[in-house]
């Protein structure tokens, strides 16, 4: 069984801003966990078996059919203290949540009629844009003073996702992009759980899922 991950890829100028952040804190603070890796929100994560991995990815674009394109609002800097992490926030994190679970269910109801074993999901219940996180107690402080007046925000567009392949030390392979434009046919429609866009407040607790 390996890991999979479904992550979203921000825009570039937000990828070369945050590009731009880690590289900044590590100049200044020294190293700390996820300061190599590429700007993204988390959606969800599972176990499957590899030789199985043209069926996932085909369970995927038929769950993408029940989740129109839609826009991430990324809102200020937040901060974790039980693994000392720094984030972006997400403005709009409980519309994403909500897209995020039904994402899944239709994904695993896929996978089932697929004959696919899926085991361990992850879910990242308050979606977020992850910069940094368990840098060492004086450095995390420094972080915090340095980012907790900035202000950023930024909207992205979201059109597709990416299936990722956990491959150890922090490091994923890239199995295949979802679009969430490009529908394909599937046996079964439930068009009353469609995914409708409406504003949805901002999320003010935040949980540590990268």
């Amino acid at each position: 069984m390996v890991t999979y991950k479904i992550q979203i890829y921000p825009s570039q100028s937000i990828t070369d801003y945050v590009r731009d952040r880690k590289a900044q804190i590590l100049d200044e603070f020294g190293q700390y966990k996820f300061y190599n890796s590429h700007p993204h929100v988390s959606l969800f994560s599972f176990q499957a078996d590899i030789s199985n991995e043209h069926l996932i990815t085909k369970a995927l674009k038929e769950a993408s059919v029940f989740v129109d394109s839609f826009d991430i609002s990324l809102n200020g800097f937040g901060y974790l203290k039980s693994n000392r992490a720094i984030y972006l926030k997400i403005g709009n994190g409980s519309q994403v949540a909500r897209i995020n679970q039904l994402f899944y269910r239709k994904f695993r109801e896929s996978a089932k009629s697929f004959g696919i074993r899926v085991i361990d999901p992850v879910f990242a219940k308050y979606p977020h844009m992850i910069i940094g996180s368990e840098f060492e107690q004086k450095a995390f402080l420094k972080v915090h003073q340095t980012f907790i007046d900035q202000k950023y925000r930024e909207t992205f567009a979201v059109d597709q996702v990416r299936l990722l392949r956990d491959i150890g030390n922090g490091k994923n392979d890239f199995v295949e992009t979802i679009s969430l434009t490009e529908k394909v046919a599937v046996s079964l429609k439930w068009p009353e759980e469609k995914v409708w866009m409406v504003n949805e407040p901002q999320m003010s607790l935040f949980s540590h899922v990268a």
